[in-house]
């Protein structure tokens, strides 16, 4: 069976009949055209379930559904003889009017036998079973199911790629790097594939989707469906809105990737402000525009609190290379959890992270490993995203952990202004006394960066009271952002 036609952004189908299938099917692409251009497929089964998907960046890959396993994104189970459609789209990713249209071709083939070992397989932990319940394509990830029990700050990263999209790790080699570097969890974030499976790990490995759209990426988690794009004419605000009314309403949360960096920054303008969780206040740290776009990211996020939004800061990797690679463009290495997030969390899984994160029990650094203490003069006691019940409190934090060589300026923020810093190298700790206005909405956060500025960590912020702000959607938010910094 061969298949020849072109991607552009509107979705494009190909029905055909598949007959005599015998226990392996293998798709063969092959994508003209040298330019790094993002262009999905997608292989539906008579039953309307979503067997495959391919992201074609890859020029040239064979991939294959089986009964018992499949390669990276499949859906492994029986193959039913009847009507398949392919879906093609770029989702709108191609902005060059003469290049729009990315010719391809697909060669279909059944076979008895198949040496799986020569592909990329989707892992032994598979988290979708056959015969599926339903159309499209669903996850039976257990949320819930604890990898350790232990309550304290677990390491992660909350923006990876795996070799289903556009990076070179295989999830093998992603697991063996996380089980050797320490790293608890990861959030897989593909541009628009959901893993359907991964390799079993001590590392807690969790599936996501970076929607990724012309105008602005966006992290989601806690999915359980796989968000098709098969009914959209285009993609601009109508798919975007709809993804995230379908991510909140399952209960999941939302992320804004690298919102300030050029030219991915976020220019979904009508987004609620209400409905996002997180910012990505670091990410790719050795791209060569990250310490800048970063600051801005940070300059916003401390907008929010300031207009008394709860909106957590992460970090994320976004990593897309192998830890020895370095392409044009990078200062340094892209390694996964580089940043490092760390989340307070009642136990490892899903659940509890995400439990946390809502609670804004989150630091994100680079280079340092940090104990938070935060204390009142009545021995109560505090960790970051906490109300707070006194006007004075003791914040201290104790850096058990330091790569960097240099001093280190550990800074008080207290309602959107550096209030005092400290200055610390190596290991140790630094304290601060503080003494809250007289105001119904306070909120101090800690930061430390090194010497010449660069960052180094953000422990997102304690708060007592509330307010009530006028800011409704992003363009607001990057109204009062030009406000305040075109001024200085």
């Amino acid at each position: 069976m061969r298949i020849e036609n072109f991607v552009e952004e509107k979705v494009k189908s190909y029905r055909f009949n598949l007959k005599d299938l015998k226990d392996y099917l293998v798709l063969d692409f092959k994508i003209d055209s040298d330019r790094p251009y993002l262009c999905f497929f997608f292989l539906v089964d008579p039953d309307g379930v979503l067997r495959a998907q391919f992201e074609g960046r890859k020029r040239e890959e064979k991939i294959f559904i089986g009964k018992d396993n499949g390669s990276i994104g499949t859906y492994p189970g029986a193959l039913k003889e009847g009507e398949w459609t392919l879906y093609f789209t770029n989702y709108g990713l191609i902005e060059d009017e003469n290049e729009r249209e990315i010719n391809f071709v697909l060669e279909i083939d059944t076979y008895d036998n198949l040496d799986i070992n020569e592909f990329t397989l989707i892992g032994e932990e598979k988290w979708v079973e056959y015969p599926a319940l339903k159309p499209g394509l669903s996850l039976n990830f257990d949320g819930e199911k604890k990898k350790l029990s232990e309550q304290r700050w677990y390491r992660g990263d909350f923006h990876t790629h795996t070799t289903l999209s556009d990076c070179h790790m295989t999830p093998k080699e992603a697991a063996e790097y996380c089980e050797s570097h320490g790293i608890d969890f990861m959030f897989l974030t593909e541009h628009n594939l959901i893993h359907t499976g991964f390799e079993r790990s001590k590392t807690l490995f969790i599936p996501g989707i970076e929607v990724t759209l012309l105008k602005g990426h966006l992290l989601v988690y806690g999915l359980r469906e796989f968000i098709d794009c098969f009914s959209y004419k285009n993609f601009d605000w109508e798919y975007m809105n709809d993804v995230i009314n379908k991510v909140k309403g399952s209960g999941g949360l939302i992320n804004v990737a690298h919102p300030m960096m050029v030219p991915w920054d976020w220019r979904f303008m009508e987004i609620q402000l209400s409905d996002i969780d997180m910012i990505e206040i670091v990410n790719c740290p050795n791209w060569h525009t990250s310490e800048n776009d970063n600051r801005k990211a940070i300059e916003l996020i401390d907008i929010l609190w300031n207009e008394g939004f709860r909106i957590t800061g992460v970090g994320g990797s976004d990593n897309h290379l192998k830890p020895h690679e370095k392409y044009d463009g990078y200062i340094g290495p892209s390694l996964y959890s580089d940043p490092a997030t760390y989340v307070y969390s009642d136990g490892l899984s899903e659940k509890a992270i995400f439990e946390s994160l809502k609670r804004g029990k989150v630091y994100v650094s680079r280079g340092v490993k940090l104990n938070v203490n935060i204390f009142s003069a009545e021995n109560k006691y505090y960790l970051p995203g906490d109300e707070i019940e006194e006007d004075n409190f003791t914040y201290n934090v104790d850096i058990i952990e330091n790569n960097h060589n240099d001093i280190l300026n550990v800074f008080l923020v207290l309602n959107g202004k550096i209030e005092s810093e400290r200055k610390i190298k190596g290991v140790g700790s630094v304290e601060f006394n503080i003494s809250l206005r007289k105001e119904d909405y306070n909120w101090a956060r800690i930061g430390i960066n090194d010497k010449n500025g660069k960052f180094v960590a953000y422990i997102n912020p304690v708060y007592k009271g509330k307010k009530s702000s006028n800011l409704l959607y992003w363009k607001h938010l990057l109204e009062k952002y030009n406000q305040i910094f075109r001024k200085k």
